[in-house]
């Protein structure tokens, strides 16, 4: 029987039901969590998820953290800092939870060559995935049926030893808006640090139902030929983690097949646009990588 407490933290933007039907499906959860830190980067709610949030607060069922400036890799961080437990789950704010997951999160620790755990993630509209698996690196499929030892998670499904994740600074802040790649990037420099290996449990599963209200819009943003900031995050995860060819290599790739390939084929008169949007975040993202990254430090870090 593991001893160890977990937290269960769910950083949140711009959503009202869909929200509280995720907490409703941590609290029913046969292992209860030991803590449940919703960090809440909405302006002003709805008066009925208000009045819920606000409740459950009240009562100590949750921790009700609000955050001013929007900010998905800021929130992660805070939940790191706030969070008293050994270890932490993090949840999109748009999921429907298996009924042991919290309990399958928690007994992969059992191995002691497990430090960071990386979930299965369902889309509402595809099935699991059973196929044979050729890439255990970025490319492995989070949907498929089979454990395995890999370099790839998602953000919204993956728990991690607190100690261990503040130790290498948490989250990059240089991540903003849609914040693409910034779990990537914490697991590349989570791997470096401690020569390992995230383990891929697929009995930790959800399925995330991808709310086009609110949350961070990143399915929105890859196909408007004006907003940049995925791509700079999939540069600046590029030039900080890989040898500099390869960034290289994959900006003028994305230049000449856009992510939404088919969604430009469709309109071909986009396909400029979007070359010069992936130059564009190209070279915003080398400015970030200048500037260098923003992680907690020990002094965020309190004490518990």
């Amino acid at each position: 029987m593991s001893n160890l407490s977990i937290t269960v933290a769910i950083p949140t933007y711009n959503r009202e039901g869909v929200l509280l039907n995720t907490i409703r499906h941590v609290l029913a959860q046969g292992r209860q969590a030991d803590e449940i830190l919703v960090v809440d980067q909405t302006v002003e709610h709805q008066p009925q998820t208000k009045r819920q949030l606000r409740r459950w607060n009240d009562q100590g069922t949750i921790r009700w953290l609000r955050q001013k400036v929007p900010s998905l890799s800021a929130a992660r961080n805070r939940a790191l800092v706030e969070s008293k437990s050994d270890i932490i789950i993090f949840l999109d704010d748009d999921v429907i939870l298996s009924q042991d997951f919290i309990k399958a999160h928690e007994e992969s620790y059992s191995d002691p060559n497990v430090k960071i755990v990386s979930g299965q993630i369902i889309a509402a509209n595809r099935p699991v995935q059973h196929d044979e698996i050729d890439d255990f690196e970025l490319g492995f499929p989070l949907s498929h049926c089979r454990p395995a030892w890999i370099k790839n998670m998602g953000g919204g499904n993956f728990s991690v030893y607190c100690s261990l994740a503040r130790a290498i600074g948490g989250f990059d802040e240089r991540f903003y808006k849609v914040a693409y790649r910034e779990d990537s990037d914490f697991l590349y420099r989570f791997c470096a640090r401690y020569d390992c290996l995230a383990r891929y449990v697929p009995a930790a599963s959800l399925v995330h139902l991808a709310s086009m209200a609110g949350g961070c819009e990143s399915r929105r943003a890859a196909y408007d030929p004006f907003a940049c900031s995925g791509s700079v995050g999939e540069h600046y995860f590029t030039l900080r983690n890989m040898k500099i060819h390869q960034a290289i290599g994959n900006c003028i790739y994305r230049m000449l097949r856009p992510r939404c390939g088919k969604f430009v084929a469709a309109r071909p008169w986009l396909f400029p646009l979007m070359g010069c949007r992936e130059a564009i975040a190209f070279l915003l993202a080398t400015m970030q990588v200048v500037r260098g990254p923003s992680l907690l430090t020990p002094e965020m870090i309190p004490d518990y």
